[in-house]
């Protein structure tokens, strides 16, 4: 299988990826690596957090996304309503101060650009694995193995992988041990039904 992160960059297009780096006020220069950097790492967060979140669970999320690629100047615009900011705290699961923090200084942007930056590709990243997996007839199970795969490949680069770097807050090689209050987001996000 093609490469997970380029495969969704593919689907979001040179044009949209330089609407996100337009409306987060990121320089020409810069634009490409930002917006792969920003997708990387909540993706990264994402495939980190798969078996926490269930992937019923977020195969059901990302059917309430599916046609954020076909409206990607209203998303951006606010004309259609889609919380970039909320969307942006369910992938993060409460880490996301901690995270736009990180990716400013590893990228050497101001945290304004980084939270702005994370906050519009959040809604496109879910229309894009949403336009992925809509015809996986409704099979968690190759969402799951998909963003197994992709966190089980990111580990072997190291750091080298732009997520591990952004999501390893104490800076000591591991991220498991980095989001300490992930159980009790997913109680919130997804709360048992009686």
């Amino acid at each position: 299988m093609k490469n997970l992160l380029t495969d969704l960059m593919s689907s979001i297009g040179s044009q949209n990826i330089k609407k996100i780096a337009n409306k987060s006020n990121i320089p020409k220069g810069k634009r490409t690596d930002l917006v792969t950097t920003g997708m990387e790492v909540l993706l990264g967060s994402l495939s980190k957090n798969n078996k926490n979140f269930g992937s019923d669970n977020l195969l059901n999320i990302l059917k309430d996304h599916k046609n954020n690629l076909n409206n990607v100047d209203g998303i951006l615009e606010g004309t259609i309503k889609k919380d970039g900011g909320k969307i942006l705290e369910h992938i993060l699961l409460g880490e996301k101060d901690k995270v736009i923090d990180k990716l400013a200084k590893v990228k050497n942007i101001d945290q304004k650009q980084a939270g702005e930056l994370l906050q519009n590709i959040a809604p496109i990243l879910m229309g894009s694995l949403s336009k992925k997996f809509s015809n996986t007839n409704n099979d968690s199970g190759i969402l799951g193995n998909v963003l197994d795969s992709f966190y089980k490949d990111s580990i072997q680069k190291g750091n080298s992988n732009s997520f591990l770097k952004i999501l390893d807050f104490d800076n000591d090689g591991e991220i498991s041990d980095n989001i300490g209050t992930i159980m009790s987001w997913i109680k919130k996000l997804f709360p048992s039904k009686k």
